[in-house]
């Protein structure tokens, strides 16, 4: 066989397949297996066949034992390691080459075949009209501290990144369960985990039944890259909200893609995640970050470039576990269309707090406790004064403002967290600083009754003792 160098690509268009290769007139030794394209010694035989009758006996005899003279030399140097290795490498890649090709001759296909021209003007009547858009998909609790409101955006490209099992999959999936129990369906394309990983967690932290898991949540687990069948079972779907996928440098590796090359990012989000969110699904998507920085996804700057509705910054303020109590912070990190940034609390770092993921698994609950908290309204009412652009976040309690949640609770238990904060007194962010801290550490207990939360003293009490911040539990008698 023959290889050629592959020409422009209008002759791909006309459907002939050109596989690539490193020489363009030489006859491979390897065969099939090695995709014909190793480099080898081209040198004829003695005779010079080129002088011969084409197509004579001859001639096609010569052309023959050419062929096999070639194919002896060159499995010859296969014993040599260096050789082989080199071999193999280049097969690895004109295949990988060869496969880019065909991936971009199909899209042009599809593109040449769509009734629809997505080249003509559009009607701006329609877009003049419009609602401000907001996040409709998952919801943060709305209570008197929670300022409620929506998580991610319906026909738009999503995101939530963090560190490895800081439990940015559990987010994604604690609104998934929100939407399943309205009635509504989801998608998840999961390169990362497994079916009964994650269908574990929808049963045993969510508690969704076998019924809504069943026949609402859609699933798929690939090894391989997206292809047009899969695409049409998604799009052929009713009633799906939100769509997740676990995770971005995963899903661009099963397309032989660079999460680094900004063009190869691109293509990517324009074949899959673009073509979901234009059927009026919330994709969400989960990537990573690198160590040194959490507060942006690993890769090509273009990732960020191509969310067209909220990216969060996932932050694990304690990890979740089975038997304990568990808290993610989602700080907004990009927000398109403007609509949960009015929502969120100013940090110093510039990325918002919008709000609190809290799983609770802690011994003596009959089930897990799943809470999407958003920011204390009282809290976004005084973003003017200096000390709550922090909300209190980078320095812990001090002795005196422990001091104080203990003295209120124990004089006045069951008191809202706005009632305690008031009865504490000076700026709200501290004060919901220590309250937060002193119930994570057991120095106060938080009841939720109805909607509200209530605070109460620890079983057995305790005091705060000034020594360097630090605090022992001591019976009161």
């Amino acid at each position: 066989m023959t290889r050629k160098i592959c020409q422009p690509f209008p002759a791909l268009v006309k459907g002939e397949h050109c596989p690539v290769a490193l020489s363009q007139a030489t006859p491979s030794p390897m065969g099939p297996a090695f995709g014909n394209t190793m480099p080898y010694d081209a040198a004829g035989p003695t005779e010079d066949w080129r002088n011969l009758k084409a197509g004579s006996p001859e001639h096609q005899a010569a052309i023959k034992q050419s062929e096999t003279e070639t194919r002896q030399r060159n499995l010859s140097a296969l014993d040599d390691p260096e050789v082989f290795q080199e071999a193999v490498e280049e097969a690895a890649k004109a295949d990988l080459q060869a496969e880019r090709f065909d991936r971009a001759v199909s899209q042009r296909k599809r593109e040449l075949s769509d009734t629809e021209d997505s080249w003509d003007f559009v009607d701006l009547e329609a877009a003049w009209d419009a609602d401000p858009i907001v996040p409709t998909v998952g919801q943060f609790i709305e209570s008197d501290t929670s300022n409620g409101g929506g998580l991610f955006y319906a026909g738009k490209i999503n995101e939530i990144h963090g560190q490895s099992e800081s439990g940015k999959t559990m987010a994604a999936l604690a609104v998934a369960a929100q939407e399943i129990r309205d009635g509504h369906h989801v998608i998840m394309v999961d390169f990362e985990d497994d079916a009964k990983s994650v269908i574990g967690r929808l049963r045993d932290v969510f508690r969704l039944t076998k019924g809504q898991i069943l026949g609402q949540f859609h699933y798929v687990n690939p090894s391989q890259a997206l292809h047009e069948r899969a695409l049409a079972r998604m799009s052929a779907l009713e009633g799906v909200t939100i769509a997740i996928i676990d995770a971005v440098t995963e899903a661009l590796a099963a397309e032989s893609l660079d999460g680094r090359k900004e063009n190869e990012v691109a293509a990517w989000y324009m074949s899959f995640p673009r073509k979901l969110a234009d059927l009026g699904m919330a994709v969400v998507l989960i990537d990573h970050t690198p160590q040194e920085n959490i507060a942006r996804a690993i890769g090509s700057q273009h990732k960020k470039s191509a969310i067209t509705g909220v990216s969060y910054s996932a932050e694990a303020v304690a990890k979740f576990s089975r038997g304990r109590k568990g808290r993610l912070r989602l700080r907004v990190a990009k927000d398109k269309l403007s609509g949960v940034r009015p929502h969120a609390l100013p940090q110093k770092d510039a990325q918002e707090h919008r709000g609190d993921l809290v799983i609770d698994s802690s011994p003596g609950l009959a089930a897990p406790s799943v809470e999407l908290w958003g920011v204390d309204p009282a809290l976004l009412d005084r973003v003017d004064e200096p000390n709550n652009l922090d909300q209190g976040l980078v320095e812990g309690p001090t002795w005196e403002e422990r001091e104080k949640v203990s003295f209120a609770v124990k004089k006045n238990p069951g008191l809202s967290k706005n009632a305690l904060k008031a009865m504490i007194g000076g700026k709200a962010a501290r004060a919901v600083l220590a309250i937060e801290a002193m119930v994570n550490e057991g120095e106060v207990k938080a009841v939720k009754e109805g909607q509200s939360i209530r605070h109460y003293p620890p079983d057995p009490p305790f005091e705060p003792v000034p020594d360097l911040g630090l605090f022992h539990d001591q019976g009161l008698g």
